[in-house]
């Protein structure tokens, strides 16, 4: 945790709460598209409010990292399947289930990261890989052509 900015830590820290390191960490990040391969944060993870820069505290000057917000990072890579170490699984609250309504395409949003858009297009999800992207939404095509979505 940081102390100047509760709601966000540092990539060694988020990295505990799933037992892996701050490089792995950082791999993860990049395939969400939200990390560059020079390691800062892409335009579309400040666009998205995940990541401010904070002192280190240490040495001399002024020297800054950039520390990452707790839960939107947390909830992004639950939705990449990633899972933290120690934590059940927990059923959404059903306000903050995100709506499906079709039909839905996709996009890419990073390195190998794709958005599933919903009709209207807000994004519904994220996955992995564009085989999972296709995939994910021919079946969801489907259920929704077959009524099977649940209604809005």
């Amino acid at each position: 945790m940081n102390e100047h900015k509760p709601e966000y830590e540092s990539l060694t820290d988020l990295g505990k709460r799933f037992g892996v390191s701050c490089r792995k960490m950082g791999v993860w990040l990049q395939e969400l598209g939200l990390r560059t391969v020079g390691d800062d944060p892409t335009a579309k993870a400040h666009e998205l409010g995940l990541v401010v820069k904070a002192p280190t505290g240490r040495g001399p000057g002024n020297r800054q990292f950039y520390i990452w917000h707790t839960s939107k990072v947390i909830n992004l890579l639950a939705a990449a399947q990633h899972r933290q170490i120690g934590k059940q699984t927990e059923q959404p609250k059903e306000d903050k289930v995100p709506r499906l309504i079709g039909p839905f395409s996709q996009r890419l949003s990073g390195t190998n990261s794709y958005e599933i858009l919903n009709g209207d297009g807000a994004v519904a999800f994220w996955t992995v890989g564009e085989k999972n992207a296709r995939f994910a939404v021919k079946l969801l095509n489907l259920a929704d052509k077959a009524g099977k979505l649940p209604a809005q």
